[in-house]
């Protein structure tokens, strides 16, 4: 592919992602259903970007398959029902090098949901259900930014 044809996707990328959490941040304050999680886990949900942005005609051609992408966040919850079976290959915490990158806070779990939850009926569908996930625990409840 052309440098500058890969250099466009990546940024196109880029765009949808931070889209997605402007929408997802939006919708999970805006919809009464997010308020009791056991309703928001009763159906799979397309957020609405999602299309405003093409990610769904891009399904049609990709969904992730071999592509890499590292989460920098407050570590992941392995079990969250929408992550169990993403694909994770690795986990580090570089705040507390022995231990596992257990999230803390719920955030990094948030985004990895964004980009990884799986196509599974319940929650969201992801934008790359099928990418390589690498979460780097960069964060953790005494270094999130104070409002």
């Amino acid at each position: 592919m052309h440098k500058h044809k890969k250099l466009f996707l990546l940024s196109g990328a880029i765009f949808a992602i931070l889209s997605s959490i402007l929408a997802a941040n939006l919708y999970m304050s805006n919809n009464p259903s997010t308020q009791n999680p056991q309703q928001a886990y009763k159906k799979q949900i397309v957020p609405w970007s999602y299309k405003k942005l093409g990610i769904t005609k891009m399904w049609k051609f990709t969904r992730g398959k071999n592509v890499k992408i590292a989460i920098l966040d407050s570590g992941i919850d392995l079990n969250h029902p929408d992550l169990k079976s993403a694909n994770i290959i690795k986990t580090i915490n570089f705040i507390e090098p022995n231990k596992p990158a257990l999230d803390e806070t719920g955030h990094g779990t948030f985004i990895t949901g964004i980009v990884a939850a799986q196509n599974n009926n319940f929650g969201i569908v992801s934008i790359a259900p099928e990418a390589e996930i690498y979460i780097l625990k960069i964060l953790n409840k005494k270094l999130r930014r104070k409002s």
